[in-house]
């Protein structure tokens, strides 16, 4: 039978349920349990990855580490030693593409070094002038991973300039760098990451910021004489308005330009990157740091202290810079050396000039400031250059007049007896060109013949023939025989004031010639009736009121006996006008020392065979003390006119024109020395700034006017216009050069520039002379790099009889060339205060270098770096730009103590100069703002500037010397410069060779004219034909004619010279850097696939300082000795001064 089921009681279904609760309870805990296992697996594994990742990162790190200590120990081997220089691989771009602003090269930021350490003795040390040095176009090394162990020269380093196939490249995009990675493998030489480093130039870029400001300097120096650090105004138009002193207060603080935008908000985001993969902008134009040591880059050591040699007496100077001791080696192959400067010219000018505090001498109303400051006229003595004014005219009318004789002398009672006198009306104007005023002594103004014999016989004259013709025809006196002596005249103690030049004549109404010149006064004024009277003893009868009779009276040569006497037709005559600053005592002068200045009147010409007088012209008068009283009206003009004058900017000094004189415009302040001792007024084989001509009748008496300054009020005028056309009377002043007082500070080399290396002694009292040359020196020397037109452009002398005949008998050294090589490697300015220990230098700061109380002349360059070094192998643009802005917007304090407060960066030639900024509107000839104000360039100017700078560099670079920056190229143009070429390219064309060799790479960038916001845009381009001057047609014989083109302005105040760039700046320039940025790339790959596992970068920043690697030297041991041993230990020779990290940090 079926059994129905059990049905569940109560006690059974409350038993079922705690049995089920029980087994939920279990449950839970069992995945609670799971749950807290879990997650203590994967926080352990978390951690175990963490460890894991980090253990690479350590990894990765250290693999960067070893990079940096590869990229340190590469940058010791290859920039610690002195004789190296660095710059950008897009130096080495090729002309077509340097001539373009886009980057071709395909690693431009590359740093490259370069070894020009001399290969044999003869090259050590450098001596101005030498030839021989190391090869530009060797092979340079290059600052990143993939090149360790490159030794260059023997071969073109692995990674250079131009790789663009990597085999495991790394890049960093921010900075926009790619370099080979170099492997790091493991005991066993399995790879097991890589590291990949690139080292920047933090000298080529300009640095935005600067250490602490020197505060002493504020009442001391003025701020537009000095270099400065560079400003960031000109980087963006948004910072135009920074104001540049509360700038500079703020940012000294500043390491890194990415930090300025902490201490002003207009820098935000102006430095950051619009994403990591994006170039930082403005990364390698500008920096935070760059610190240069005083180091000589051509002959190694450190630099010595010009401010101490110079500021040393003599007797006590350091060895080759006593006053005495030439500035650079003679290079005289003949027997007419003109001049050879001293270190007594240098230390002269250093020292400055002392001011008199009184004066008896003659004083001429004029400004205040252009008197206040005086000096005593000086002559050279080998160790000091001359102070000396200017002849800028002299001139001698000459008037046959008919004198009656006594009537108890006639012959025949019935007519009248004559002898001849003549008349002269001479004339002379001196200029000082300086800008303080010149107290002249007595003076002794001469002219007379150019003699060909050993000494001056001060009674040497011409020797005339005289003819007397009544109705042409019937000779009266034939042949008679007259001087024309040598004219002695004396100037009384006079000042002219700063820029002036001033007129001496004789007093008004006439006066016997005497022999003794101290009765022949010619003080200052212009009185054109004053004369002095001489008789020939030449008689003659005639009878004025004879029918018909007309006198005529032949001046010619003299013949016969005294042919041996003749110095010359008159007409054709070598003449001389002499200033003698001691009155002669006797009828001979052997001294050339006795003579201030002289100027030779070359061949006065004419078309004339004869000089011929009527009655007429010749005029008559009854006494000689009566010269009012003359037939015909009084003397106020001469018949005849010898005269020679400055051209200044004409082409014949204002003289009658449609003479036809042969003269040519020239650039007066630029290709000659105004300021020579001794000029020369014509040859046939050489251009001069003289203008010279024998003028008849009307033409003499427009030629004899003297023109007369507008703006004198002295009673009798005595300023002449001076500087410009001569017939611009309102051209007033020409201050063209410095005088220093004793407190002036000199910064830099190029503050030096007005010193006159090329005073002299030498004067050709006799045939057996030179003839001349200091005015084809340049005016301005240190700083300068024009070619001189003589010289070939391979060389740095002449010999100028050999090439150019006798006539031109003078040996011309290459004055800037020599100069400049001579100084701007080997020395600084430390601009010690008067305690000898503290610097009033801006930039220099001092170091933890200690030495031995010594000179410091050795030592100095040990205590100080270069705050803000900029290495002139830059080619960035924007780093020029701000560089070259670095004095944007000071205020210049003028000559009479007003301010000029003008926009802009001011470049001036003088200290405090006598006229304010120079606009656009008076730049051209004839402006008289041109020779008194100073240059200011605006934005766009200082931009065009550095555009055209870069251009330069890449074309010029690299720089093996700071000297070889200022200075020409010294090469044949024609040559084939792939043979031993001075430059590291040879793919140049002829034409801009041509331009190599006449002039420094910034004087060819400040005179080109490829746009008009270029600084001389308007000058170079000036439409004014008389502003032209093209003279190597005409003189194309010379070795290198093309120098003498371009225009008449060039060298005044108004038109911008390389010197005047480098007056402000050079003392911040080099040719290598010394600090420098290394990243650092560090990775761990994968053993096995080689897939890169972590990767870590580091930046740090590095400094070389002046003390050597190792102890055994000290900082200012030189590398060699006198026998070219080597002086430093071996581990110094080979890794230079030691290198120390500055900053480091990882870079997320």
């Amino acid at each position: 039978m079926n059994r129905l089921p059990n049905r569940p009681t109560a006690k059974s279904f409350q038993r079922g349920q705690k049995s089920a609760f029980a087994l939920i309870i279990s449950l839970s805990l069992m995945s609670f349990i799971i749950l807290i296992l879990m997650t203590l697996s994967s926080v352990l594994m978390v951690e175990t990855k963490a460890s894991s990742a980090s253990l690479l990162r350590e990894h990765a790190r250290q693999n960067a580490i070893l990079g940096l200590h590869q990229a340190l120990g590469n940058l010791q081997k290859l920039a610690g030693p002195d004789q190296r220089v660095t710059a950008r691989a897009d130096i080495l771009e090729t002309y077509e593409d340097a001539i373009d602003t886009e980057e071709t090269v395909q690693n431009p930021y590359y740093t490259a070094v370069w070894n020009v350490e001399p290969t044999d003795a003869t090259r050590w040390p450098h001596s101005p002038g030498q030839s021989e040095g190391p090869d530009p176009k060797v092979y340079p090394s290059f600052l990143v991973s993939g090149n360790e162990g490159h030794d260059w020269m023997d071969s073109e380093a692995p990674i250079n300039e131009s790789t663009s196939t990597f085999q495991d490249p790394v890049t960093f995009d921010d900075i926009a760098v790619t370099v080979e990675k170099s492997a790091v493998l493991d005991d066993g030489g399995r790879l097991q990451g890589n590291y990949g480093w690139w080292i920047g130039d933090e000298g080529v870029k300009a640095r935005l910021t600067t250490e602490e400001p020197q505060s002493a300097l504020t009442d001391t120096v003025p701020e537009w004489t000095r270099p400065a650090g560079t400003t960031p105004q000109l980087i963006d138009s948004s910072l135009r308005s920074i104001d540049r002193e509360d700038y500079q207060e703020t940012a000294w603080r500043i390491r890194e330009i990415e930090e300025l935008k902490l201490a002003d908000g207009l820098f935000q985001n102006l430095f950051d990157p619009v994403s990591p993969s994006v170039e930082k902008p403005y990364f390698h134009d500008f920096t935070g740091t760059s610190l240069g040591v005083l180091a000589d880059t051509r002959s190694g050591g450190l630099k010595k202290d010009l401010a101490v040699a110079l500021s040393t007496p003599s007797a006590t100077a350091p060895v080759g810079t006593r006053d005495d001791d030439p500035l650079y080696p003679s290079f005289s192959e003949g027997n007419y050396q003109v001049f050879d400067p001293t270190w007594g010219y240098l230390r002269d000018y250093f020292t400055g000039v002392p001011l008199l505090t009184n004066t008896t001498a003659q004083q001429l109303n004029d400004e205040s400031w252009a008197k206040s400051k005086l000096v005593a006229m000086r002559m050279p003595d080998g160790t000091k250059p001359g102070i000396l004014p200017i002849t800028v005219r002299a001139q001698t009318g000459i008037t046959p007049v008919l004198v009656q004789m006594d009537p108890t002398s006639w012959t025949d009672a019935t007519i009248p007896e004559w002898e001849i006198y003549y008349y002269y009306q001479p004339s002379l104007v001196l200029w000082n060109p300086y800008n303080v005023a010149i107290e002249l002594p007595e003076l002794v103004a001469m002219t007379r013949p150019y003699v060909g014999s050993g000494s001056l016989n001060l009674n040497d004259g011409y020797n005339i023939t005289v003819t007397v013709t009544i109705d042409g025809s019937s000779d009266v006196t034939s042949d008679a025989q007259s001087k024309l002596p040598a004219l002695k005249f004396t100037l009384p103690p006079t000042v002219i004031p700063a820029g002036r030049a001033v007129i001496f004549s004789p007093l008004a109404g006439d006066a016997l010639l005497e022999e003794d010149a101290a009765n022949n006064p010619l003080p200052a004024g212009w009185r054109p009736d004053g004369t002095f009277y001489q008789g020939t003893g030449i008689t003659f009868a005639w009878d004025p009121d004879g029918s018909g009779s007309t006198p005529t009276i032949l001046l010619n040569t003299a013949t016969g006996s005294d042919a041996a006497q003749n110095y010359g037709p008159f007409r054709t005559s070598n003449g001389m006008w002499d200033l003698l600053h001691t009155p002669p005592t006797g009828p001979l002068v052997t001294d050339q020392n006795d003579f201030a200045t002289q100027l030779i009147n070359i061949a006065f010409r004419t078309t004339q065979n004869l000089l011929s007088f009527s009655a007429s012209q010749a005029r008559r008068v009854t006494d000689p003390n009566f010269v009012d009283n003359f037939e015909g009206g009084t003397l106020s003009f001469p018949a005849l006119l010898q005269s020679v004058a400055m051209k200044f900017s004409d082409d014949d000094s204002g003289y009658p024109s449609g003479l036809n004189l042969g003269f040519t415009r020239t650039r007066w302040a630029h290709d000659f020395n105004p300021r020579t001792e001794f000029s020369t007024a014509w040859s046939s084989n050489l251009p001069t700034v003289y203008a010279q001509g024998l003028f008849f009748n009307t033409d003499a008496q427009s030629a004899f006017s003297i023109p007369l300054a507008q703006d004198d009020t002295n009673p009798d005028p005595s300023f002449y216009p001076v500087g410009g056309r001569i017939n611009d009377l309102d051209i007033t002043r020409a201050t063209l050069y410095e005088i220093p007082t004793e407190d002036t500070v000199q910064f830099n080399i190029a503050s030096l520039r007005h010193a006159n290396l090329s005073s002299s002694q030498e004067r050709p009292v006799g045939g057996s002379h030179p003839r001349g040359g200091q005015q084809y020196a340049p005016a301005f020397t240190l700083g300068s790099s024009n070619a001189s037109p003589m010289i070939p452009s391979e060389d740095v002398s002449v010999d100028a009889e050999s090439a150019y005949g006798y006539s031109v008998r003078m040996f011309l050294p290459d004055l800037s060339y020599l100069a400049n090589d001579a100084l701007y490697d080997r020395y600084f300015l430390s601009a010690l205060d008067n305690s000898g220990s503290t610097s009033l230098h801006p930039i220099l700061r001092p170091t933890d270098v200690t030495y031995p109380s010594t000179s410091g002349f050795d030592e100095n360059a040990a205590a100080w770096l270069i705050d803000g070094g900029f290495n002139v192998n830059s080619t960035s643009i924007e780093a020029w730009t701000a560089f070259l802005g670095s004095l944007l917007d000071t205020s210049v304090e003028l000559e009479d103590s007003s301010s000029d407060a003008g926009s802009g960066a001011p470049f001036t030639r003088f200290t405090n100069p006598t006229g304010d900024t120079l606009t656009t509107a008076d730049m051209g000839m004839g402006e008289s703002a041109m020779l008194s104000d100073f240059r200011r360039l605006d934005d766009e100017q200082i931009r065009a500037l550095a555009e055209a700078v870069v251009e330069e560099v890449k074309i010029r670079g690299p720089f093996l010397s700071m000297s070889s920056f200022v200075n020409r190229v010294r090469a044949d143009p024609d040559s084939n410069w792939a043979l031993n070429g001075p430059i590291a390219r040879d793919d140049v064309p002829l034409t801009r060779k041509n331009e190599l060799v006449s002039k420094g790479a910034l004087q060819a960038a400040l005179d080109r004219s490829d746009t008009n916001t270029l600084p001389n845009y308007t000058l170079v381009t000036d439409s004014d034909s008389t502003a032209q001057v093209n003279l190597s047609g005409t003189y194309n014989t010379l070795a290198n004619p093309e120098t003498l083109d371009g225009v008449a302005t060039q060298g005044l105040p108004g038109y911008l010279m390389q010197h005047d760039i480098l007056g402000a700046l050079d003392s911040a320039m080099t040719v290598r850097s010394d600090t420098f940025r290394i990243v650092v790339f560090g990775e761990v790959v994968d053993p096995i696939t080689g897939n890169s596992l972590v990767e870590a970068r580091c930046e740090a920043v590095v400094q070389r300082l002046p003390d050597y690697v190792s102890a055994d030297n000290d900082a200012w041991d030189p590398p060699y000795n006198s026998a070219y041993s080597p002086t430093l230990s071996t581990l110094n020779q080979s890794f230079g001064r030691r290198f120390t990290i500055l900053s480091f940090e990882w870079v997320n």
